[in-house]
């Protein structure tokens, strides 16, 4: 574990926010260095790989609320090229509007996004 947080504090995603003195040993304390990390993903494995990831979280998280504000679907629809390429604007204008609309003082939201070409329901 030791290693990895090494290598995560040399890459500047995480940094020492505490230390303190037990015994001969020095506990570290880490946190993040961002509120938000972006990852671009080149290799189509690991967008599928990260996204499923990201969706199990989701789930996860949406499982362990109350419910009383929460809002999914899933839905298919047949689009042309262009209008694929039009949605797919739209969904990520959403994404970046609601993540520029976080207040330090409101409630915690999330919100997952995914959108992609999918084989036919019947294949």
């Amino acid at each position: 574990m030791g290693h990895h947080l090494k290598v995560l504090e040399k890459a500047g995603l995480i940094r020492v926010v505490h230390e303190r003195k037990v015994r001969a040993v020095t506990e570290k304390f880490y946190g993040r260095v961002a509120r938000l990390f972006v990852f671009q993903i080149e290799d189509l494995a690991d967008v599928r790989s990260a996204g499923a990831s990201t969706l199990r979280d989701a789930a996860f998280q949406l499982e362990r609320t109350s419910g009383e504000t929460a809002a999914w679907g899933l839905v298919l629809s047949r689009l042309t090229p262009k209008d694929a390429k039009r949605f797919g604007r739209r969904v990520d204008r959403l994404f970046e509007d609601f993540r520029l609309s976080d207040a330090p003082e409101g409630t915690p939201h999330r919100l997952v996004t995914a959108y992609f070409a999918s084989e036919p329901p019947d294949a």
